[in-house]
């Protein structure tokens, strides 16, 4: 829901969701949260959870409504992140694809180009 409405504005992700789809995808993130603290309350070593509620801190602070809860959310999913690498133990068999899928994760497009990046953008016949 969040994604479809993304694009690159002057170099960062935006997302403009209509008001329904804002409240929808909101409450989505909200239950996300409250069934990965459910499962961490159980397991509190839970990579897993600790890396999805990192993941949907970082889809909340795209449609927050101000900078300052936007800067709440990365703080969260930072937090998040940084005990998913902390717990996370990768599977013997790293080619798995569901093994992979628990891995701490980062949204790369949260990142600036490097300006190496833009002139090989600007050179290639795909840009």
């Amino acid at each position: 829901m969040i994604a479809k409405r993304g694009q690159i504005k002057d170099g960062k992700t935006a997302f403009d969701l209509s008001e329904e789809e804002s409240t929808a995808a909101a409450k989505y993130i909200a239950d996300g949260l409250d069934y990965a603290g459910r499962a961490l309350v159980i397991i509190p070593g839970y990579a897993e959870a600790h890396n999805l509620r990192n993941l949907l801190h970082t889809e909340a602070a795209f449609i927050a409504p101000d900078e300052k809860k936007a800067a709440e959310e990365h703080r969260a999913a930072l937090s998040s992140l940084r005990k998913a690498i902390e717990l996370h133990h990768p599977a013997s068999n790293a080619n798995d694809a569901a093994a992979m899928f628990g891995s701490p994760t980062v949204y790369v497009a949260e990142f600036a180009r490097t300006k190496d990046e833009d002139a090989a953008l600007k050179e290639s016949a795909m840009s």
